[in-house]
């Protein structure tokens, strides 16, 4: 009627997904693995919102397929290989850990996505089929990823509340 009308503040107050026609459902996240370029790549929809130098495995190749995060773990210990072919590893409190598996890889291989504070060779193969990231960029991953953390360990209800992880390409040989 042409008259303006003072309304409360707080009055009224919705959530745009409430209003027909309106869908703010969040955009699904993916992350993409190269190997043989040794980068990461997280989407959210079709806007990339990451890219970030990783390094795949040397003595384990990573495997190739793709995955879906079940757990998350602020820090572990990660150890494993064999002393006597050079392989054996043990890194107490290895940061923003983010284990990952398929119908193929299971849970138990202990394949994930981690910080390195070990090793400043990211960009080559050096892991024993991890992919190891800068502890800062593993951070924000761990933040960004789904399920998001709840506590100093959190499990994914199952496939589909997790951020899928698409890993391809052949790593590069390192002498």
């Amino acid at each position: 009627m042409g008259q303006k009308i003072a309304v409360p503040e707080n009055f009224f107050i919705y959530r745009e997904s409430n209003i027909l026609g309106i869908t703010t459902s969040p955009k699904p996240k993916k992350i993409l693995v190269d190997l043989t370029a040794q980068k990461l790549y997280a989407y959210e929809g079709n806007s990339q919102k990451f890219e970030f130098t990783i390094s795949s495995g040397r003595s384990n190749p990573t495997p190739t397929g793709k995955f879906y995060i079940w757990a998350k773990l602020y820090a572990t210990q990660m150890e494993g290989g064999e002393k006597a072919n050079k392989t054996y590893y043990r890194f107490p409190n290895v940061p923003y850990t983010m284990y990952f598996y398929n119908e193929n890889v299971g849970k138990w291989n202990g394949y994930g996505l981690h910080g390195i504070y070990w090793d400043t060779r990211l960009g080559q193969p050096i892991t024993n089929g991890c992919i190891g990231l800068r502890v800062e960029d593993a951070e924000k991953l761990f933040y960004w990823t789904d399920p998001q953390p709840l506590d100093t360990v959190t499990f994914a209800a199952n496939d589909a509340s997790s951020t899928p992880i698409i890993i391809f390409g052949k790593a590069p040989l390192v002498l």
